[in-house]
């Protein structure tokens, strides 16, 4: 279970998506 989940952090970190999406979440915790 953990494996999968570590597994899948660093597919994340692989992709510029999770980039994108922690952005957004920091500015809007920001603005928050």
């Amino acid at each position: 279970m953990i494996d999968q989940i570590i597994q899948t952090l660093k597919d994340w970190l692989n992709e510029p998506v999770l980039i994108v999406s922690l952005s957004l979440l920091i500015v809007g915790n920001l603005i928050i």
